[in-house]
C-alpha cells in the first residue's frame, strides 16, 4: 500500500545511482513502516479511547453513548455526517437515537425502520447483520435522503455481539465514492470494538442492577441473613438480623462469634456445622438464645453451605427467623389441648363417680331416717354420709376444672364480692402475712356465680399464703381495664380486645419456675408436701374463670412471687338474670306419675324407691326408646331423666315426650352438664335441673315443684 511519495534531489545524477539508490530505497521503506506504525498506534490509541469513553458514557447519565458510537465511527471513515438507529427489542423497530453533521432544518423526530427490506438499508443491515456500502445514491433509489437529503455515498454497519443487535448506524458523505476499502475496514472494526463494548456495558448494567436488588432485599428484608467464614466469625449480616439480636447496628455484629449469637451454646453450634457438612444445608435449625440486651428469644434457621474443591466449608450462608412468638403460642396451643383433654377426663370420672355417690348417698340417708339416735350403728352410717359428702364435693371441683358444672349466674360487683370476703382472707392467711385490698373497679360488675367467685379468691389467697412460708405481702386488686388491643401474657394466653373487670392477686413468695408454671393449672398436680394439698386449687379457679368467659394470665419467676390476673367481661348494672324460684318445699307427692329414666342401674332403683316413699306412682326406664314405649301406654306428669344416656339423649328424649304428650314437666339429672346444653333445656318449657349426687329430700323438693307449677 502507497503511504507517499519520497523526494531526493541531487546535484549530480551519479549521486543517485547504486549504493546510494539501494540506500534511499531502504530508507524509503523504514520510513514507509514508522509511518504505518504510527498509525496504527495512533488507531490503536483511539480505539482504546473509543471504547473507555463509551464505557463511561454508559455509566454517565449525562453521557450519549450514541454521541459516542458516532463520533468514532465518522472518524473512521475520515469524517462525514452519521446516524445511530437503536434496535429496539419490544417493538422489533430501528429508532433514530442520534445524528451528527446533520442539515438545519430536517425533522427526524419520527424517523424510524422496520427490520427486512421493507426498512430499506437500514432494515437490511439489521436483517443481514452485515455491513452495506452504497458508493453512488441516486435520487429516490433508497431513504438515505430521510436523513440527508444531499448524501450522496453511504456506509452502514450493525452493531452487535454475537447474535445481540444493538442497533445500526449509518455514514454519510456529499460526493459519491467517498468510502475507501481503508474507511470501510476501520469501520468495521470500530463496530465490532463498540459491539463488544456496549455488551460489556449491558453486562455490566445488569450486575449492578442485580446488586442494587439483592442490596434492597438484604438491606429490608424482614428476616436476618448473615455470612459466617471457617473460622466462625460472621463476616455479613443485614439490619434485621441486629434488630432480631438486639444490636444497634450492624457493624457491632461482623466479626462476632456465630456460635453464640445464633444458637446459644457452642454445643449447639457443633450440631448446626455437623449437620451443614453433612448434608449442605440445614433447614428449620432452632436455637434457644439470648439477645444483646439479655431477653431470651428462639430463633429458626434456614443455612447453606459453601464449600471449597477439597471439600472444605468455606463460609456459611444463612437466614435467621425470630420464632418466639410463634412457640409461646405452640405451648399454649398444647396447654390448651392437654387441659381439654384432662378436663374431659375429670368430667368423664366425676360423672360416673357422681352416679355411683347418688346410690350410695341414696340409701344411706334412707337408712338414717330409719336409725334412731340411740342406736349404735348411727354413728357409722353418719361416717359413710360425711364421707359421701366430701366425695360428691371432690367431684364437684372436678367438675369446676372440667367447666361441667352448673352455676347460678347474677350480675355482681367484683370489688363487693373481695371486700365481702376481707375477714374471712385476713383469718385464712395468717398474722405474718400483710393483706392489701386495692378496690378501683367501682361499678365493676360482671355476670358470675358469687360463691364460685369467692371461691377463686379463696383459693388464688391459699395457694400464696402457702408460698409466703416466712411472711410477706398479698395483694388483692380490682380495676376496669379497656383493651384496644390483645393483651399477652408469658402464660394463659390473651386477653382480646373489650372492656373487662380485672381481679389480680399478687405475692411476694417463693415463685414458680417455667416447669411448674406449664402445669400449673392442671387438676392432681401440686408442688406441696403430702398431705398439704390436693392440686385442685387452681384447677378449680381456671374452670370457674373460662366458664364465666374469662381469661386468666400467669406471671411468677423464682424468687420473685407471682401475678395471677383474671379478666371478667364487664357486664351492666341494671342487666337482670333469672333468679331460682324460691317456692315453700312441699315434698310429698298426691299419686302422681313419674317416668325415671335412667341408664345406671343402682341410681334409677333408688330414685324409684325414694319416689314411691314420698307418694308418687313411678314408672321407670333404662333409655329413651323405653321411655317413648311407657309414655305411649301410660298418663306421665313427669318426666326425670338423665342427660346423657345410649341412644338418644334426655333432651332429646323431652322434645319428643312434649311433642306428643304435651303437658308433662321436665326435670334433668346428671352426674355432669355442659352448661350450655343444660340451660338449654331448663329454657324449653319450663325443665329445670338436678344436679348428682342428690340427696332424697332434694329430689323430692324439686320435683314437687315441677309438678305445683301452674298449668302452662
Amino acid at each position: 500500500r502507497t503511504i507517499g511519495l519520497f523526494y531526493v534531489l541531487a546535484g549530480v545524477a551519479e549521486a543517485l545511482r547504486g549504493e546510494s539508490r539501494e540506500f534511499y530505497q531502504t530508507l524509503a521503506g523504514r520510513l514507509a513502516i514508522g509511518i504505518e506504525n504510527t498509525r496504527l498506534f495512533a488507531e490503536t490509541k483511539y480505539r482504546a479511547e473509543v471504547v473507555e469513553r463509551i464505557l463511561s458514557a454508559h455509566m454517565d447519565a449525562n453521557v450519549r453513548p450514541a454521541f459516542m458510537i458516532l463520533d468514532a465511527l465518522s472518524r473512521s471513515c475520515g469524517g462525514g455526517h452519521a446516524c445511530w438507529f437503536r434496535f429496539e427489542q419490544e417493538t422489533g423497530r430501528l429508532v433514530l437515537e442520534e445524528a451528527i453533521g446533520m442539515p438545519p432544518g430536517v425533522d427526524h423526530s419520527d424517523l424510524a425502520f422496520v427490520v427486512g427490506e421493507e426498512g430499506g438499508p437500514v432494515g437490511r443491515v439489521a436483517a443481514t447483520r452485515k455491513p452495506l456500502y452504497i458508493p453512488d445514491i441516486q435520487p429516490g433509489d433508497c431513504n438515505a435522503e430521510r436523513c440527508d437529503p444531499r448524501a450522496r455515498s453511504a456506509y452502514l454497519v450493525p452493531v452487535k455481539f454475537a447474535d445481540r443487535l444493538f442497533g445500526v448506524a449509518a455514514v454519510l458523505k456529499h460526493r459519491p465514492y467517498a468510502f475507501h476499502k481503508g474507511h470501510r475496514t476501520l469501520a468495521d472494526l470500530f463496530a465490532q470494538y463498540i459491539g463488544a463494548t456496549m455488551e460489556r456495558a449491558r453486562l455490566l448494567s445488569e450486575v449492578r442492577e442485580a446488586e442494587a436488588r439483592f442490596r434492597s432485599i438484604f438491606e429490608n428484608a424482614v428476616e436476618g441473613i448473615y455470612q459466617r467464614d471457617a473460622s466462625g466469625r460472621i463476616t455479613a449480616a443485614n439490619p434485621a438480623l441486629a434488630r432480631i439480636l438486639g444490636f444497634d447496628s450492624v457493624e457491632r455484629l461482623v466479626g462476632a462469634d456465630a456460635a453464640l449469637l445464633l444458637h446459644g451454646t457452642r454445643e449447639a453450634d457443633e450440631t448446626f456445622m455437623a449437620e451443614i457438612r453433612q448434608h449442605g444445608v440445614v433447614r428449620g435449625f432452632e436455637s434457644s438464645v439470648r439477645r444483646g440486651d439479655g431477653k431470651a428469644l428462639w430463633l429458626s434457621e434456614n443455612a447453606r453451605a459453601v464449600f471449597s474443591a477439597e471439600g472444605q466449608v468455606i463460609r456459611v450462608e444463612g437466614m435467621v427467623e425470630d420464632v418466639t412468638r410463634r412457640r409461646e403460642l405452640e405451648a399454649q396451643l398444647r396447654h390448651a389441648q392437654r387441659m381439654e383433654a384432662v378436663g374431659r377426663l375429670a368430667g368423664g370420672v366425676a360423672h360416673d363417680f357422681n352416679n355411683l355417690l347418688t346410690a350410695i348417698m341414696g340409701y344411706t340417708a334412707l337408712i338414717l331416717d330409719h336409725v334412731p339416735p340411740e342406736n349404735p350403728l348411727r354413728h357409722e352410717v353418719e361416717e359413710v354420709w360425711n364421707a359421701g359428702k366430701r366425695a360428691a364435693a371432690l367431684t364437684g371441683q372436678l367438675l369446676t376444672f372440667s367447666r361441667r358444672q352448673v352455676l347460678q349466674p347474677t350480675v355482681v360487683d367484683i370489688a363487693s364480692v373481695v371486700l365481702g370476703i376481707d375477714p374471712l382472707l385476713r383469718r385464712l392467711i395468717g398474722e405474718d402475712i400483710t393483706l392489701v385490698v386495692e378496690c378501683e373497679a367501682r361499678d365493676g360488675f360482671v355476670v358470675g356465680d358469687r360463691g364460685q367467685l369467692e371461691q377463686v379468691i379463696v383459693n388464688l389467697a391459699v395457694n400464696a399464703r402457702d408460698a409466703m412460708a416466712r411472711g410477706g405481702t398479698l395483694t388483692v386488686r380490682t380495676a376496669n381495664l379497656s383493651l384496644k388491643e390483645p393483651l399477652e401474657g408469658r402464660y394463659g394466653g390473651a386477653v382480646p380486645p373489650g372492656d373487662w373487670v380485672e381481679l389480680s392477686v399478687r405475692d411476694t413468695g417463693c415463685g414458680m419456675d417455667r416447669e411448674v408454671l406449664a402445669h400449673v393449672f392442671e387438676p392432681f398436680f401440686t408442688t406441696k408436701g403430702p398431705g398439704k394439698g390436693t392440686g385442685l386449687g387452681l384447677a378449680v379457679v381456671y374452670g370457674i374463670v373460662t366458664q364465666s368467659n374469662g381469661h386468666i394470665l400467669i406471671e411468677s419467676e423464682v424468687g420473685s412471687g407471682t401475678l395471677v390476673r383474671i379478666f371478667f367481661p364487664r357486664a351492666e348494672k341494671g342487666v337482670q338474670l333469672a333468679e331460682a324460684n324460691g317456692k315453700e318445699e312441699r315434698p310429698r307427692g298426691g299419686g302422681e306419675t313419674i317416668l325415671v329414666v335412667e341408664d345406671d342401674e343402682a341410681v334409677r332403683a333408688l330414685t324409684v324407691d325414694v319416689l314411691s316413699r314420698y307418694g308418687y306412682r313411678v314408672l321407670s326406664a333404662r333409655d329413651g326408646n323405653e321411655a317413648m314405649e311407657i309414655a305411649s301406654k301410660q298418663h306421665v306428669d313427669l318426666l326425670l331423666t338423665d342427660i346423657v344416656m345410649p341412644g338418644f339423649n334426655g333432651h332429646q328424649l323431652a322434645d319428643r315426650i312434649l311433642g306428643r304428650y304435651g303437658d308433662v314437666r321436665v326435670v334433668f339429672t346428671s352426674g355432669y352438664s355442659d352448661n350450655d346444653a343444660v340451660f338449654l333445656g331448663m329454657m324449653k318449657d319450663g325443665a329445670t335441673f338436678l344436679q348428682k349426687p342428690y340427696e332424697p329430700a332434694d329430689l323430692a323438693r324439686v320435683v314437687r315443684e315441677q309438678l305445683d307449677r301452674k298449668t302452662r
